[in-house]
């Protein structure tokens, strides 16, 4: 990236998209990122049709995560590219007047019409997470999870007759790098929302509207339509859901290993299935597809089309997320699979939508 432009877009120029409707302050902003706020818009009214019909909450407490996401999350991403900028001008660019380009270089990042864009999405983003986990939520009452033995027949054949566990853990499987795996687990949404604050803010408004059109559409199709038609509950959940023991082994090396460093999974997964046979709110349990790999795959790819580096930084933090969800029970590496295939076809849907192509480097990813 060549400035902080690079990272959050450039501005768009009046006599643009954005220069038409600069007169709508109101309309403006929604006209501006129609597909994606009519998507979860649509997403949203379906599952409160649901919730009157059946009385299943809502899990969309919607401002405590607005506080969490603009009281913690925003500040620290602000503060990041900040002092990203700043330590770029100051060691790269070396300008003769470093302060001055720097208050010239903000100033252009915080238009009004960029900011209430930016507010507008990330409300919107929240009530997607919301209305999209009131749906993974119900699974169970379409499905009971019927599917895991199949994807794990399906798993060890494709990789010659083997649990892709157990190559990874013989090549790779220490406690360390089991917690490490654990620990970019954690990470993955701080990622995905410094991410989704980028393109949020972004100037580029085509980029924009790809990032968000494509990432509604993954989640509808991939973490509705696709995690209720393969209900499945994972490895970890194996034995409990009564399909054997197949998987107990590496539940048993996972709790050996915590015993000599953490795996903070185990936790959370006793958590998750707490949730599933009490009678309180259920959190949901989904392995089919995996959607850590399917927004890890889908921020790669909006990472390569804005700079080389990023791609591949995003990458193989996709690639560490594949591998950590299989040696940490999460998912048959299928799944993992599945994910990356949706978080493709999402991209590139939403690349050959009028005005959502990236108009920097194309269309390609």
């Amino acid at each position: 990236m060549t400035s902080v432009e690079d990272a959050i877009g450039s501005v768009e120029r009046p006599g643009g998209r954005r220069g038409l409707l600069a007169g709508r302050p109101l309309t403006g902003p929604f006209l501006r990122n129609a597909p994606f706020l009519c998507i979860v818009a649509l997403h949203f009214a379906a599952a409160l049709v649901v919730h009157l019909r059946t009385g299943q909450p809502l899990p969309v407490d919607l401002l405590s995560s607005l506080s969490a996401l603009f009281g913690r999350f925003v500040p620290v991403f602000v503060l990041t590219v900040a002092v990203w900028h700043f330590l770029r001008l100051a060691l790269v660019v070396r300008p003769t007047r470093p302060l001055r380009r720097y208050a010239a270089d903000a100033a252009g990042l915080v238009q009004p019409a960029r900011l209430v864009d930016g507010a507008i999405i990330m409300i919107a983003v929240t009530v997607l997470t919301g209305s999209v986990g009131f749906f993974k939520a119900a699974i169970p009452e379409i499905d009971a999870f019927s599917w895991d033995p199949a994807l794990a027949r399906l798993d060890r054949l494709l990789h010659f007759g083997t649990d892709p566990w157990r190559i990874l853990f013989a090549a790779i499987g220490t406690p360390r790098v089991v917690t490490a795996l654990n620990a970019a687990y954690h990470v993955w949404l701080l990622v995905l929302y410094f991410m989704i604050f980028l393109a949020a803010f972004s100037g580029d408004g085509a980029y924009r509207r790809r990032f968000f059109l494509g990432y509604a559409v993954m989640w509808l199709v991939a973490g509705n339509l696709a995690a209720a038609g393969f209900a499945s509950g994972g490895p970890v959940y194996f034995d409990r859901l009564g399909h054997g023991d197949t998987f107990l082994p590496l539940m048993e090396r996972l709790r050996a290993f915590s015993e000599t460093s953490p795996v903070w999974a185990l936790r959370v997964q006793d958590m998750l299935w707490e949730s599933y046979v009490g009678d309180g709110e259920f959190l949901g349990i989904s392995a089919m597809p995996s959607m850590h790999v399917a927004t890890s795959t889908f921020l790669a790819c909006a990472a390569w089309s804005r700079a080389r580096w990023a791609g591949l930084l995003l990458s193989l933090f996709a690639a560490t997320i594949l591998v950590g969800s299989v040696m940490l029970g999460w998912h048959y590496a299928i799944d993992g699979y599945a994910g990356i295939a949706f978080a493709l076809a999402a991209w590139w849907v939403a690349g050959r939508v009028p005005g959502a192509a990236d108009g920097r480097r194309g269309t390609a990813a």
